[in-house]
């Protein structure tokens, strides 16, 4: 299978793309851009694209139907940013990332925490970011 990423982050995301390409025989392509009708050609040759949380409307679903995707994967937990109905009805599949409930809640209160507490601040000078 051959998989294209768009929006991907070079910083955290692609090592784990190599290391999820390597352990389960995939080829990928990626760019750090957004999909949009400007550059769905760069999916040309790939069966399913990888996205984020970009609106992906009937005309834009049409444009890489057309290129040959069959499947997309958004990166995040929902998918109300997919036509899902329209994607079906033209063929194409789509899956999201499940997550639980409780860990958003978790992760959104420690965000919430560190910015009281000035820990971007803090995060950066230790690099840990």
């Amino acid at each position: 299978m051959k998989i294209f990423f768009y929006a991907l982050r070079e910083y955290d995301e692609k090592k784990y793309v190599e290391k999820f390409a390597e352990q389960y025989s995939f080829e990928y392509g990626f760019t750090s851009d957004y999909p949009s009708l400007d550059n769905v050609e760069l999916a040309e040759g790939y069966d399913a694209i990888s996205i984020i949380n970009n609106p992906m409307y009937p005309e834009i679903l049409d444009a890489f139907h057309n290129k040959g995707i069959k499947y997309i994967s958004t990166r995040s937990i929902g998918y109300e940013h997919i036509d899902i109905k329209y994607a079906h009805s033209i063929g194409m599949r789509a899956a999201h990332v499940v997550y639980s409930p409780n860990s958003v809640a978790n992760y959104a209160i420690m965000l919430m925490l560190m910015a009281c507490r000035n820990m971007p601040w803090i995060m950066k000078k230790a690099d840990c970011q």
